[in-house]
C-alpha cells in the first residue's frame, strides 16, 4: 500500500477522532443542562395551574404545600421565570416578590390589571390597550412594554359596596 494511502486513512481516522471528542464534549455537556421535572416541581406547577389569574407569592405556595421548603420554592421558581413560564411582577412592602404565570403564549400582546384585594389579574388587550399605549406614546413620547406593564386597582367584585 502506497505511503499516501496510509497517511490519508491514518488522517481519516484522527479526523474522526477529533468529531467524536467534539460530539462526545457537546453531549456531555448538554445532558448536565437538561431540567429534570422533579415531583416537587410538579406539586409547585400544579399550584400554578390552579391559580391561573392570581398574583402568587412563594409563602402562598408555602402555605398550600408545608413539605417543601421556602428556599427550594424561591429556585423552583427562579427555574420556571427563567423558562417564561412565570413573571415576576413586583413585590409587596415587606419585598416578597410577587409572580404570576404566564405560560406560552398566554399574555403576548397584553397588558395586565392586578386587583389589590383579591390578587386576581386580568387582561388588558384590543382597542383599550392600544387606546392607552397611543396615549401615553403622544403625550409622553413613551413606549409602553405591555408584557412587562402592570396596573394596580381594584376589581369590580372587590370595589362593590356593602363587600
Amino acid at each position: 500500500m502506497p505511503i499516501f494511502k496510509i497517511f490519508v486513512i491514518f488522517q481519516f481516522a484522527n479526523d474522526l477522532q477529533i468529531e467524536f471528542a467534539r460530539i462526545f464534549h457537546i453531549f456531555v455537556h448538554t445532558e448536565a443542562k437538561v431540567e429534570y421535572k422533579t415531583q416537587t416541581r410538579q406539586l409547585i406547577m400544579d399550584f400554578i395551574a390552579k391559580n391561573p389569574d392570581r398574583i402568587f407569592k412563594a409563602s402562598d405556595i408555602a402555605r398550600q404545600l408545608p413539605s417543601i421548603s421556602l428556599s427550594t420554592i424561591y429556585r423552583n421558581l427562579s427555574r420556571l421565570e427563567k423558562s417564561n413560564i412565570v413573571q415576576i411582577v413586583g413585590a409587596e412592602e415587606n419585598k416578597e416578590l410577587q409572580y404570576r404565570y404566564t405560560g406560552p403564549g398566554r399574555c403576548e400582546s397584553k397588558m395586565h390589571l392586578v386587583c389589590k384585594d383579591c390578587g386576581k389579574f386580568f387582561h388588558l388587550e384590543g382597542p383599550a390597550l392600544r387606546l392607552l399605549m397611543h396615549s401615553v406614546a403622544r403625550l409622553n413620547g413613551f413606549q409602553l412594554d405591555n408584557q412587562q406593564s402592570v396596573l394596580v386597582g381594584h376589581c369590580a367584585a372587590c370595589s362593590r359596596p356593602g363587600r
